[in-house]
C-alpha cells in the first residue's frame, strides 16, 4: 500500500502545465491560512502593525480568486503574490530585529516558487531582489536605523515556534512534491519510451514482412513473366513474315514488359527504402553504354517529338561505375520526357562537371509548376490528380531517381516552368578507368559447340523456357533436365555434365543447398562443375546466398539470352570445354 502523501500526489494531472496550476492554487490558499494563524496568534508586532497579516491574507485571498475565476495569467499572480509576501517580511523584520529577525529566514523561500511556477530566469531576479533587501536590512541595522537586538518574551514562543514550522515545513514540502512528480514524470516518460521501443520493434517486423511480402509477390510475377517472354520469342519465330501476326506478338512482348519493368520499380523502391540495395561498380565503355540506353529513344519517322543529343568531346572512353543503375536513372527521365512532350523537342545532353559526370534531360513539353517541383520526387507523387489520370504512371520512377543518384552520392534536380518544358539534370561520381581485359571471343561459330547442360527447375514452364534458350543458343549441345535438385545429384553422378543452369527457389531442397553438396560432398571433377543461379529474386541477398554457396554466376528470370550465352561461353571457356576462337 502506497503512503498517504503518495496516494494524494498522484492525484495530480500527468502533464506539467495542469501540475502547475493546482500547485499555484494549493500555494496560495496555504499562504492565506498561514497568514490568518499568525493574526490570531500571541505576536511580538505592535498593535498597529496587526493589521499587515489580515491586509496579505486579503490580498492573497484576491489574487486566488482572481487566478480561478477571472482568468488572471500565472507569471502575473505569481509576481503579486510573492511582493505582496516581501512586503509583509519586510513589516515584520524591521520590528523584530532588521537583519537579525527570526522571520528573515522566510524571504529565502521567496525565490522557490519563481522556479516551478514562472522559470530560472524569474527566479534569479527574485533571487537578486531578496539579496538586495537583505543587504538594505543590515545596512539599516547597523546604521541604527532598525533596532539591533530583539528580545523574544516567552508569550511570544508560539508565534516563534509557528515561524520555524511554517519555514520547514515549505523547505520539506516543495523539495518533496517537485521529488514525487519529477519521479512520476519520469516513470511516465519510462513507460511511454516502453511502448515507443515496442511499436519500433513491431515496425521493423511489420517491416520485414512487407519485404518478404514484395519479394514473394516480385518471385510470383516475374516467373510466369519469363515463361511469356521466352515463348513470346518462340511464337515471334514461328509467326515471321506474318506483319499482323508479328505485331501481335510484338505487343504481347510490349506489354509483358511494361509489367515487368512496373515490378522492377517495386522491388527496387523496397530495396532502397530498407538500403540493402548495392552498387555494381565495373569498367564501363561510356560512348557504347550510353548508345545502349538511349537506342531505343530513337526517333521514330512519325514522332512529332525530335531526339537531340548532346555529348561533350574528350570525355573519358572508359569509367567505373554501375551501368544497369545508370541506365535506369536515365531511362526513367528519357521516358518522362517523351511521355510529357506531345510534340518538340528532347535533349539529352552529357558532360564532364569535376570528379563528376552531369547528364541532362530537357524537353519541350508541359512543364512543372514551382510549388509542385518540391513534390515530384517524393513517392507515389505525381504533378497533380490531371496529370494522374492523362499520363498514368506509379509515381514511383522519380524517387527511384532521387535515391539512386544518392546512393551514387550524387545529386539530382530539376528546373521547370508551365508550358514551357523541363530541365531535369544529375551528377554521378565517375572516376576514369583503364579498359578491362578483353574477352576471350564472341565465339559466333562456338554456337556448334558439343557439350552438356544440365537444366534444373521444378517449375514446369520455366523449365521448358530455359530449354528452349540452351537449344536455340546451342544447336549441337545436349540439354538434360532435372526436376529436383536430388534429381540433379543423381544426375551428375551417372552422367556427363559440363555445366549446370540451377533454379534457386525449389522444394525440400534448393538451389544453393543443392550447390553445397556438390562442391563439398561429390568427388573431383563433378564437385567443380560450374553452375549458373537462376531466379526470380532481385534480393542481394539471395544473389550472395547463391554465390556463398558456390555458384559462378547469378542470373535474373526472366533470363536475357544474350547474359546466357555469354556466362556460359565465359565459365566454360576458362574450364577448357571450349576453345577461344
Amino acid at each position: 500500500m502506497q503512503p498517504l502523501y503518495k496516494t494524494w500526489l498522484n492525484a495530480f494531472p500527468q502533464d506539467l502545465p495542469r501540475q502547475k496550476h493546482v500547485m499555484l492554487v494549493i500555494f496560495l490558499s496555504t499562504m492565506v491560512l498561514d497568514c490568518l494563524a499568525f493574526y490570531f496568534i500571541n505576536s511580538p508586532l505592535p498593535p498597529e502593525h496587526r493589521w499587515v497579516q489580515l491586509a496579505t491574507s486579503a490580498g492573497l485571498l484576491i489574487l486566488l480568486v482572481g487566478y480561478l475565476w477571472a482568468g488572471w495569467s500565472m507569471r502575473a499572480v505569481v509576481h503579486a503574490m510573492l511582493l505582496i509576501g516581501l512586503a509583509l517580511i519586510l513589516t515584520v523584520t524591521q520590528q523584530t530585529g532588521g537583519i537579525n529577525s527570526p522571520k528573515l529566514i522566510c524571504m529565502a523561500l521567496l525565490p522557490i516558487p519563481a522556479v516551478f511556477f514562472i522559470g530560472q530566469t524569474a527566479a534569479l531576479v527574485w533571487a537578486g531582489v531578496v539579496v538586495l533587501t537583505m543587504v538594505m536590512l543590515a545596512v539599516a541595522t547597523y546604521l541604527g536605523v532598525l533596532q539591533e537586538h530583539f528580545y523574544l518574551a516567552p508569550q511570544y514562543v508560539g508565534w516563534a515556534l509557528l515561524a520555524k514550522v511554517t519555514v520547514m515545513l515549505a523547505v520539506f514540502m516543495i523539495p518533496m512534491m517537485y521529488h514525487v512528480l519529477h519521479s512520476r514524470q519520469m516513470a511516465s516518460v519510462k513507460t511511454r519510451n516502453q511502448e515507443l521501443e515496442r511499436m519500433r520493434e513491431e515496425l521493423i517486423q511489420a517491416e520485414s514482412y512487407k519485404d518478404a511480402f514484395v519479394a514473394g509477390v516480385g518471385h510470383e510475377l516475374r516467373t510466369p513473366m519469363n515463361a511469356i517472354l521466352g515463348f513470346n520469342d518462340v511464337l515471334r519465330g514461328e509467326v515471321k513474315g506474318d506483319p499482323k501476326a508479328e505485331a501481335t506478338v510484338d505487343l504481347i512482348r510490349d506489354s509483358t514488359e511494361r509489367l515487368l519493368k512496373l515490378t522492377n520499380h517495386i522491388l527496387d523502391f523496397s530495396q532502397l527504402q530498407a538500403g540493402r540495395l548495392q552498387l555494381q561498380q565495373v569498367p564501363v565503355h561510356l560512348y557504347e553504354a550510353l548508345h545502349v540506353c538511349v537506342g531505343s529513344f530513337a526517333q521514330q519517322p512519325d514522332s512529332p517529338v525530335r531526339f537531340v543529343t548532346q555529348i561533350e568531346d574528350g570525355l573519358p572512353a572508359w569509367v567505373m561505375t554501375d551501368p544497369l543503375r545508370v541506365k535506369e536513372i536515365l531511362c526513367h527521365l528519357l521516358e518522362n520526357a517523351f511521355k510529357f512532350t506531345a510534340q518538340g523537342e528532347v535533349c539529352l545532353g552529357l558532360r564532364r562537371q569535376g570528379n563528376a559526370l552531369r547528364f541532362d534531360v530537357i524537353d519541350s513539353g508541359v512543364g512543372i509548376p514551382l510549388e509542385l517541383q518540391r513534390i515530384i520526387f517524393n513517392r507515389f507523387e505525381h504533378a497533380d490528380a490531371e496529370t494522374r489520370r492523362q499520363f498514368g504512371g506509379a509515381g514511383l520512377g522519380l524517387s527511384i531517381c532521387e535515391r539512386l543518384v544518392q546512393l551514387f552520392g550524387g545529386e539530382i534536380g530539376v528546373r521547370s516552368q508551365p508550358g514551357q518544358g523541363s530541365y531535369f539534370w544529375f551528377c554521378i561520381p565517375c572516376q576514369p578507368c583503364d579498359a578491362p581485359s578483353p574477352p576471350r571471343a564472341n565465339l559466333p561459330s562456338q554456337a556448334d559447340a558439343k557439350f552438356c547442360i544440365l537444366v534444373v527447375d521444378d517449375n514446369a514452364v520455366n523449365l521448358q523456357v530455359a530449354v528452349h534458350f540452351c537449344r536455340t543458343l546451342w544447336p549441337q549441345a545436349s540439354v538434360m533436365t532435372a526436376h529436383s535438385a536430388k534429381s540433379c545429384l543423381e544426375q551428375v553422378m551417372t552422367s556427363p555434365v559440363d555445366i549446370i543452369l540451377m533454379d534457386m527457389i525449389m522444394p525440400d531442397m534448393d538451389g544453393a543447398q543443392a550447390t553445397r553438396e556438390i562442391r563439398t560432398q561429390l568427388p573431383e571433377p563433378i564437385c567443380r562443375i560450374p553452375i549458373v543461379g537462376l531466379t526470380a529474386s532481385t534480393h542481394p541477398s539471395d544473389r550472395a546466398t547463391c554465390l556463398m554457396a558456390g555458384m559462378n554466376a547469378v542470373l535474373h528470370k526472366p533470363i536475357d539470352k544474350l547474359q546466357l550465352f555469354d556466362r556460359v561461353h565465359a565459365l566454360l571457356s576458362a574450364e577448357g570445354v571450349l576453345d577461344d576462337a
